[in-house]
């Protein structure tokens, strides 16, 4: 009996599944730990802004502060481009499992997850309002108006 013989077109889309179902859970991973940070770097530079013992000026801390946000969200859209092929991927997987016939075109994670995609600017301008970064920067922004009302 050889490899063909146990081949199941549904045991090879559920493993595929249970593949993209890790990718997309380790990607999420990264982007969550991208936001702590970054959060954790502003904290450290509104810190330093506020503290008495550091010298650093408003203008220095909003310039570091907004190029700080820039940076991680432009790693977050990296991150985020290969994360929503596997999802679409996985979608595709499981309707034809829900079908339960031949319709499996699988597996092809690979494929799927280094092809080139285009919309680049629709999903930047996802990213940009679905994500705490409009925020984070506003913070910024706030931040350093405060300190230099205050002063």
């Amino acid at each position: 009996m050889n490899d063909s013989d146990n081949y199941s077109p549904n045991l090879v889309a559920i493993e595929e599944w249970k593949l993209l179902s890790a990718t997309i859970a380790r990607l999420e991973d990264v982007e969550y730990k991208m936001r702590s940070w970054l959060l954790a770097l502003i904290t450290g530079l509104a810190v330093a802004l506020y503290s008495e013992n550091i010298d650093l000026p408003v203008v220095g801390f909003m310039i570091i502060g907004i190029l700080l946000v820039i940076v991680f969200a432009w790693m977050d859209l990296i991150h985020r481009m290969p994360k929503r092929k596997a999802i679409e991927r996985s979608k595709e997987v499981e309707e034809s499992l829900r079908k339960g016939g031949p319709a499996y075109s699988g597996p092809l994670m690979c494929v799927k997850l280094t092809a080139r995609r285009t919309g680049k600017r629709e999903e930047l301008k996802r990213m940009f309002w679905n994500t705490p970064y409009v925020q984070i920067l506003i913070l910024v922004i706030l931040l350093g108006l405060v300190h230099l009302l205050a002063s």
